[in-house]
Parts: C-alpha cells; structure tokens; sequence
C-alpha cells in the first residue's frame, strides 16, 4: 500500500515537472535575447522609405508607417525599438531570420514571392498603392506614348522588388537605373541622366517638394494597365506570437474604423488618384 503511494505521489511530481518545463519553454520562445517579451524591433527601410518613413537626423521621426505603427503601441506594455538599415539588407535579414521580434511595412503583393514562411501579414491594409511613370512637362521627345520606352532608361530604386515590372520592362525594351533614394531618382531626372522615373506618384511628389521643386513641371503617366496596383501593409515576424499579432490588427481595425487612418494617410499625400488628378498626359497605345 504504501509502495503504491510512494509511485503515485512520484507519478505526479513527475507530471507537474513536466508541466513547468513545457510551461517556461512557451514563456522562452516569446522572448527577446534579452529575456523580455515586451520588446518589439520596427524596421525601417532606409532613406528609401520616404514618405512612409521619414528620417529626421537618422532617426525615423514621422511618416506615414511610422505614425501608425507609434498609435498602434502607444499606452501598451509594449516596447518599440527603432532599426534602421538600408532596403536590401533589412529584407535579407527579414527573411532569413536574422531579424527577430519585429514589425515592418509592406506591399501586400509580396505575399506572391513565397519567401515569407516567418512572417504574417496584417488584416488591414493601409494605402493603396499604384505605379506611374513621371516625366518632365516639357520633354525633348515630346507627347508620351509607351513606345517610345524603347531602347531607353527608367530611374527605379534598389532593392525595389513589384510584380509585373520585369514583364513591363522587357515588353517595352527598356532598362531599369537603379537610385539609392526617392530624392536621388528626381536628380537623376533634373540632370538628364534618364527621361523617366517609375514609382507611386505620392512617393515622388513627396520627393519634390522635399527638394523644392515645383510638381507642375512632371507629368505622371498611370501604370494601372501595365502593372497590376496592390496595397501597403503591415508585415510582422511570427516569433511575435498570436497575442501580438492579434493585437496590431484589433488596432488597426480600430484605426481604419475612426477615420484616423484616412486622414493620415492624407496628410502624408496618399488618397485615390484617377488620370486627371495626377497630371495624366499620353496615351495607353502598346508597342
């Protein structure tokens, strides 16, 4: 009898050892290095996340992301920690794994590439987001046409990645001159280096006036046709675990619903363009 209470007492501190264990390991895996599960990594692409991440001596002060990502955390437990690394290798290390806990924007087409097994997409989307071609008003070869690519450069940014571009791209026989910068692609423009410069027309406007220069001198052409429009988003890494997941899209959801969104995204230039609103000239004709 007592032999039988010696195994059973056994039986069970066994059981709850093995209870704790499994217990601390799920506490483990939500946590940082450096043990705390309340810090969160926001990624921000560079210089080339301009207007949707505004650097503000080399720190990501405001922007459209940045707003939202500050208001989604803000009077939460949470902690935001501030990475800032160039577009190319930040996706790498996204990717890759070697980034951990983090939160970052981006377009929700990238769900085709299949690389991000880490990583969820939020529910909400934040912008819509579409490419055009801006030119100078007054180009050397004259009304635009897509024909006339052919043969030609178009300014485009490292470590940009949309689908269908490739396939616009080799349709149209042009090449892609790859800039560091938003900023750096308009000075491209104004020394004559390329006629055209590919990106959301927000993005480029946001680019010239940061510049000063004035945006009735180029003209934007709509690539709606060409190349399929798609949605900004909010991409997290899955080591974040559910709770933190759920939590950023309750508040998004919250964001979208008051109309807070909206105007934000507003204030920083994006809204629904159609071709006359953004200086639509040319014409859809194919080579």
């Amino acid at each position: 009898m007592l032999d039988d209470c010696g195994s059973f007492v056994r039986r069970v501190r066994w059981l709850w050892l093995i209870s704790i264990f499994f217990a601390s390991a799920s506490v483990a895996s939500d946590m940082t290095a450096d043990g705390n599960p309340k810090d969160i990594h926001y990624l921000v692409y560079g210089s080339a996340g301009e207007p949707l991440q505004i650097l503000n001596d080399e720190a990501a002060g405001e922007g459209l992301v940045t707003d939202v990502i500050h208001e989604i955390f803000r009077s939460s437990s949470y902690q935001l920690h501030t990475v800032i690394k160039p577009l190319r290798r930040i996706k790498r290390e996204m990717q890759y794994g070697q980034a951990k806990r983090w939160i970052a924007y981006a377009l929700r087409s990238w769900g085709q590439e299949g690389i991000w097994e880490n990583a969820t997409f939020a529910d909400i989307d934040l912008i819509p987001y579409r490419l055009s071609l801006a030119y100078p008003e007054k180009s050397k070869f004259g009304t635009f046409n897509l024909r006339r690519l052919s043969g030609r450069q178009v300014v485009w940014l490292q470590g940009f990645k949309y689908p269908g571009a490739l396939r616009f791209r080799d349709k149209y026989g042009f090449t892609f001159l790859r800039a560091t910068s938003h900023q750096s692609a308009i000075k491209m423009l104004e020394a004559d280096r390329a006629p055209y410069f590919m990106e959301s027309a927000a993005r480029i406007r946001f680019a010239m006036q940061q510049l000063g220069i004035e945006k009735e001198k180029y003209r934007f052409f709509p690539l709606d046709h060409e190349i399929p429009p798609t949605t900004i988003t909010l991409l997290m890494s899955n080591d974040l675990g559910e709770h933190v997941h759920e939590f950023v899209n309750h508040r998004l959801k919250e964001l979208q619903a008051s109309g807070w969104l909206k105007k934000r995204a507003e204030k920083y230039g994006f809204s629904e363009f159609t071709p006359s609103a953004i200086g639509y000239s040319g014409t859809l004709s194919s080579p």
